[in-house]
């Protein structure tokens, strides 16, 4: 891989993040329609549109978002010097960095949601009725797991966790996808038949190790396969929110939804590259927003905005569910930019906190 397809590729990369975020945000917004039979409802109501709608953005592009985030995160774990996770003092060197970058904030941001929530609950008890009254929990072991495991309580976060866990298994995957690279097939099939913890990481983390492996471009790769994925991802999208809520869609046709969406984002993004820097050069300059975004977005954000819609009658199923779950999404996205750069431009030292110690850009606006 040349320089120049090096940079290009890191470009794409950065450039694809905010849309990506933005998709994730999405995730979290509709009621859950997956369960909802699109037939049941006339067209002139506005609700079977809604239900397909919010499948389309939510449940069948918004579920390769983050899947799209595991195979970048997999290759640039390994795109440069891979031999230094073999080596112990290589392995905690890398580890030591996650520990800033991911484990802290990790940390901060699960305590975040829950005093926002205790917070949340004692405004409500104060101002509408003593019966919202906060009730502290019992600090135990098990709900110490419950809030930084099981959850965890800032539910998003389960990609950081995720994460983590395949950073602690990195050299054992690249020993073995390095010997044996026709084992990037076995991974899915845990995720098809909803086997393991930590499926849909280890699939997709795999794939972006394998690229790293074999110094091939990602981008490079789509674009190359870009006109038959168009061809094969445009009406696959188009179908997949006909078929969400049936049992066998998570396990014969969301996996290669997924995966022909990631190819073609990825093939979209090197597109504009090609023929619209100026809309990459945008797309970079938000992307030191993205995890800041990914964070906060879930703390009381999300929820004060969803409490107000329904009072504006933008809640409800229907012509206004359609305009309410667009407003939530992109009104949830811009409070978390406001507060992002309120942060970068007076307190800048608090956001490095929050957000890992990652570079902000300079604070002129």
């Amino acid at each position: 891989m040349t320089a120049t397809d090096m940079q290009k590729q890191s470009d794409v990369i950065n450039a694809l993040r905010f849309p990506l975020i933005i998709l994730v945000v999405f995730i979290h917004v509709p009621i859950n329609t997956a369960e909802l039979p699109m037939w049941d409802y006339p067209l002139a109501d506005g609700h079977a549109l809604f239900i397909y709608i919010s499948r389309l953005i939510s449940y069948v592009l918004g579920a390769a978002c983050v899947p799209c985030f595991f195979v970048f995160s997999g290759y640039y774990a390994f795109a440069k010097a891979p031999e230094r996770w073999l080596s112990l003092e290589g392995y905690s060197s890398e580890l030591k960095k996650k520990v800033k970058t991911l484990l802290i904030p990790y940390l901060i941001w699960n305590i975040l949601i829950i005093l926002g929530s205790w917070l949340k609950a004692y405004l409500a008890s104060v101002l509408i009725s003593p019966e919202f009254a906060p009730v502290l929990p019992e600090l135990s072991l098990g709900y110490l797991k419950q809030i930084f495991w099981d959850g965890p309580a800032n539910m998003p976060l389960w990609y950081v966790r995720d994460l983590m866990v395949m950073l602690l298994c990195s050299p054992l995957l690249y020993l073995i996808l390095r010997r044996f690279p026709y084992a990037v097939i076995i991974p899915p099939l845990f995720f098809v038949f909803q086997i393991g913890f930590f499926a849909i990481a280890l699939t997709f983390y795999s794939i972006g190790l394998l690229f790293a492996i074999h110094r091939r471009s990602i981008v490079a790769f789509a674009q190359h396969y870009q006109r038959p994925l168009l061809w094969m991802t445009i009406p696959t999208l188009l179908v997949l929110p006909f078929l969400a809520h049936y049992p066998f869609y998570s396990s014969y046709f969301q996996l290669p939804g997924i995966i022909l969406t990631i190819f073609a984002i990825i093939a979209l993004g090197g597109y504009v590259y090609d023929h619209r820097r100026d809309w990459i050069e945008a797309m970079l300059r938000l992307n030191a927003s993205v995890f800041f975004v990914y964070v906060a977005h879930e703390v009381i954000i999300l929820e004060t905005v969803k409490g107000v819609l329904p009072r504006l009658g933008l809640w409800q199923y229907g012509w206004g569910g359609i305009v309410g779950f667009l407003v939530c999404g992109i009104a949830t996205t811009l409070i978390c930019l406001g507060i992002y750069y309120l942060l970068r431009r007076y307190v800048p030292a608090l956001l490095a906190v929050l957000t890992g110690g990652r570079q902000i850009p300079d604070t002129k606006l």
